[in-house]
């Protein structure tokens, strides 16, 4: 390639020094066109140039980070508790009892007066009879017909066509992967461990204790009376049981909470900080390459010929047979039976009922309340503030600045010489007519 395209240029600078007046400027009558330039090839030079590519690295760099530490702080606290005194009090209490009282009242009742009397009636009854008539009935006539009838009939029949079909093709080609592989590395570390620390201090507590006593009470008791109640509507006397409120004398027993203070020996535990060595498990990635043969399935189109059946609908004529099915009216006559209404008088015996009031005497029971007072005794509570002092332990966090190496991972452009190729333009070896 590079002697042909040397060859086209030296053959073009001869023919250009060919003209005898074209060494030392223009000749006269030569237009200023004869040196206008004209479409040259392109040629490709091979070049040395210099890319930039980027590269991931990385590198430690001190970093101070902050780390929380905490300590165990002693300190006085002052709180107030509250003790509870139980004081037995006389009350008077008022309390509502029903009490039920005999009551007379006077009543009306309406007494049922039966009196028979005669009525006369108009009452309807059905007359059946037979009474003749004419209807119409339609005669099925059946008449056979011959019609023709056009039917479509699938025909199967076999049709070559072409299919193209994608034929496998495995071929080996070796590659490069790359695996990872982890490693374990045993890296030594220090860390606090809080060790716990037992202390025994005295503690006054206070303990209430369950002290039963029988208490007299006076309570409600409801039982159910006998009593004879009569009837507003038909003034029978009948015997209803009614609810009456009695009051009766009970022994309860009342469990009261009486305090009692002692002193204990409680285990006070609290946590010292310790800094221990010790030494853990770092697992690294360590990134391997290898070269391994793999096959690669590509696919090549195949053009093959078959058979396929084809299904066609023929349209075919032929003669059937059909009963035509028609009506023909006939009158006939029949009989049907008729009901028509009539009306009859009787006389019946009915009997009227009347009521008559009367005026009659009676006792209700009436339920009232009336007020009673009691002298009882309950147990009161007061609770009285008792102001105690102690000490606690509390756990109070500090930051700690600390340097800890970090890897960072950064880019960084690298240069690299590489070969690219360049287009180059050539002028024409061709001289215009117009100067010679």
């Amino acid at each position: 390639m590079k002697r042909l395209f040397l060859g086209v240029l030296v053959a073009g600078a001869l023919a250009c020094l060919a003209g005898p007046g074209e060494a030392f400027g223009r000749r006269h009558g030569c237009a200023d066109s004869c040196y206008a330039p004209a479409c040259g090839s392109v040629a490709y030079v091979e070049q040395q140039v210099t890319c930039y590519r980027p590269e991931y690295r990385t590198k430690v760099v001190p970093t101070t980070v902050n780390k929380v530490v905490t300590r165990n702080v002693r300190e006085k606290v002052k709180w107030t508790e509250m003790v509870a005194t139980t004081t037995p009090e006389t009350r008077t209490i008022t309390e509502n009892v029903c009490v039920n009282k005999q009551v007379p009242f006077t009543y009306t009742v309406n007494v049922p007066v039966v009196t028979p009397q005669t009525r006369t009636i108009t009452e309807n009854y059905l007359v059946a009879k037979q009474v003749p008539f004419t209807y119409t009935v339609n005669v099925p006539v059946v008449t056979p017909q011959t019609r023709t009838i056009t039917e479509n009939v699938w025909v199967a029949k076999q049709v070559p066509f072409t299919y193209t079909v994608n034929v496998p093709v495995v071929t080996p080609e070796t590659r490069t992967v790359t695996y990872y592989t982890c490693t374990t590395e045993q890296v030594p570390f220090t860390y606090t461990v809080n060790v716990p620390v037992v202390t025994q201090e005295t503690r006054q507590v206070t303990t209430y204790v369950c002290q039963p006593e029988v208490v007299q009470r006076q309570v409600q008791v409801c039982q159910m009376v006998p009593c004879q109640v009569v009837n507003p509507c038909t003034g029978c006397c009948y015997t209803v049981c009614q609810p009456q409120m009695v009051t009766q004398t009970v022994s309860c027993t009342v469990n009261r909470m009486v305090p009692q203070t002692r002193e204990v020996t409680v285990n006070v535990c609290s946590y010292r900080q310790e800094q221990r060595q010790g030494s853990r498990c770092v697992q690294k990635v360590v990134p391997q390459t290898r070269e391994v043969t793999v096959n690669v399935c590509s696919y090549r189109p195949e053009e093959r010929q078959g058979m396929r059946c084809v299904t066609e609908c023929v349209q075919r004529q032929r003669e059937i047979t059909v009963n035509v099915c028609s009506y023909r009216q006939e009158e006939r006559q029949g009989t049907r039976t008729v009901c028509e209404a009539a009306q009859r008088t009787r006389e019946v015996t009915v009997n009227v009922c009347s009521y008559r009031q009367e005026e009659r005497q009676g006792m209700r029971v009436v339920p009232t309340v009336e007020q009673r007072q009691r002298e009882v005794t309950v147990n009161v509570v007061r609770c009285q503030p008792v102001v105690k002092y102690g000490y606690r332990n509390r756990v109070v966090c500090e930051t700690v600045q600390e340097e800890v190496n970090v890897t960072q991972t950064y880019c960084q452009m690298v240069p690299y010489t590489t070969t690219v190729r360049v287009p180059v333009y050539c002028a024409p070896s061709c001289v215009s007519s117009c100067c010679q």
